[in-house]
């Protein structure tokens, strides 16, 4: 490797008052030892997070909350919903689970599954995502990133949305099963409502989650993929994905006012459309959403 004339130019530029410098060789040696030393601190730290039940944390965390009563819980309750349908799980070949087996994998893994749980409602399953959040970045602050908070994808990735979140998923609620898909689609990527409404059976690959729009393919969240396979399950490839009840295209006119009267029940928000939910501004920020503990909040 060609010799550098960066060190004797720097020691040029530095002024007569400077402190001397050490020999460049001896700089070299304090960061190995600082990196040794830094690695020694890591593996420590990584034997005392395997001392700490995560059940443990989860109990220091809650009393820390500085939240009403009744806030505090809503969000114990979500945390015993994780535990008691296996989504956090505590245990694992008869060894209690540690602080030292979170990591930001994890995380994403333990959000996904609870999106994708049968057992919870939409709203549990809202509730159980923002606090299961609130207490990884919890995790994060007091091991100093050591472990990783968990994101949110949904919310990553419709943050630029016309329509926020927290209003989506109470439009869902009140919609029925076909129309809430449709919502879902539209919302999280779908380029046109034509083309959710002229969507195939044969257009939908489960297994890469992918739905090929003509315009583009969209890749969607597994919880939603899980959702469209099983509406399709008695469908056959060439069959419409959304029918109504003559079995035919469902009509723009009707998902409009579904949507109308859906929207009505939002409190403080206008009317939402179909339309709206494919929109983005991409000025927008979290603005005045809701925000505990840095996370929105249903």
């Amino acid at each position: 490797m060609p010799a550098s004339n960066f060190w004797g130019e720097y020691l040029k530029k530095l002024k007569e008052d400077c402190v001397p410098f050490e020999a460049l060789e001896c700089y070299k040696g304090i960061m190995r030892e600082a990196q040794y030393q830094f690695k020694q601190a890591i593996s420590n730290f990584e034997q005392e997070l395997a001392k700490i039940p995560i059940g443990a944390e989860i109990e220091n965390w809650l009393r820390s909350l500085d939240l009403p009563e009744d806030r505090v819980s809503k969000v114990e309750i979500s945390m015993l919903q994780l535990i008691n349908h296996g989504l956090l799980k505590l245990t694992h070949n008869g060894q209690v689970c540690t602080l030292k087996e979170l990591s930001s994998r994890k995380h994403q893994e333990i959000i996904e599954e609870i999106r994708c749980s049968p057992k919870l409602t939409l709203s549990e399953k809202e509730g159980a995502v923002a606090a299961y959040i609130a207490f990884s970045q919890h995790l994060s602050r007091v091991t100093h990133g050591f472990i990783s908070q968990g994101e949110d994808p949904n919310i990553q990735r419709t943050l630029k949305k016309t329509i926020w979140y927290k209003n989506f998923i109470q439009l869902i609620q009140s919609l029925p099963e076909r129309d809430a898909l449709i919502a879902k689609l539209l919302y999280f990527g779908a380029p046109t409502m034509d083309e959710v409404l002229d969507m195939r059976v044969g257009q939908v690959n489960v297994k890469t989650m992918i739905v090929k729009f003509n315009k583009f393919p969209v890749k969607y969240p597994k919880h939603i993929m899980l959702e469209l396979k099983n509406y399709l399950s008695k469908k056959e490839k060439d069959e419409l994905v959304f029918v109504n009840m003559r079995g035919e295209r469902v009509e723009r006119t009707h998902l409009n006012n579904c949507f109308n009267r859906a929207s009505r029940k939002i409190p403080n928000q206008s009317r939402i459309t179909p339309k709206m939910l494919l929109e983005s501004d991409i000025t927008k920020s979290l603005g005045n959403e809701p925000i505990f503990n840095g996370l929105i909040i249903p």
